[in-house]
């Protein structure tokens, strides 16, 4: 709420909508919902403003889900450099940059240091729901995980998350990744009843 709420702020602010226009605050909603969903497109990705020249991220259907003009589409932009401005100032991260910036502090070669002190922390790694992993956190696991100390559980068939960027490549192709791993395949079901496995 807090960060769609930021965004109206930086659309008002770039005057986006003229005030006369008696559906400024409807469209101003419109935008800020879809610039929100953007964002978290890029940052579900490992990208903030800083990475990101171009629209060449922004997927078509973004077009068609908010029934956007070509100006409200060019407007993107600016109003993400905007915000991630106002985000700075305010001292301030959104859902998204909680894991963006931690990547980029541990990849940079300023910080090794940081990075070997948290792999030789973590001796082993879990993680569950594996086949919701969108690329950032994805990439977080390997970066903390160099020694091969990586157990995760998941079923592609109960991938829910791609509206946050899960990417069900990511578990299909883990056994090539990791050649030499083990998968162990649990298809003995104890949780559901009878009536329910036979369906």
């Amino acid at each position: 709420d807090e960060s769609i709420s930021l965004l109206k702020k930086v659309i008002n602010g770039l005057n986006i909508y003229l005030p006369t226009d008696k559906e400024a605050t409807k469209k101003t909603t419109k935008l800020a919902s879809a610039c929100s969903n953007y964002i978290g497109y890029c940052k579900d990705r490992g990208m903030n403003f800083d990475d990101i020249s171009t629209l060449k991220y922004l997927v078509s259907g973004y077009r068609l889900d908010y029934d956007l003009s070509d100006y409200e589409i060019n407007s993107i932009h600016k109003i993400f450099e905007t915000y991630e401005n106002d985000l700075k100032k305010s001292n301030a991260f959104d859902f998204g940059d909680l894991l963006v910036w931690p990547y980029k502090y541990l990849t940079d070669p300023a910080h090794k240091n940081v990075l070997e002190a948290y792999q030789r922390r973590f001796v082993h790694i879990l993680v569950d729901e594996f086949q919701d992993t969108n690329q950032v956190q994805y990439d977080l696991v390997i970066l903390l995980s160099e020694k091969n100390n990586l157990f995760v559980v998941g079923d592609p068939d109960q991938t829910i998350y791609t509206w946050r960027g899960a990417d069900i490549g990511i578990i299909l192709n883990f056994d090539q990744v990791f050649e030499g791993c083990k998968t162990i395949s649990l298809e003995q079901n104890y949780r559901s009843s009878g009536n329910i496995l036979r369906i």
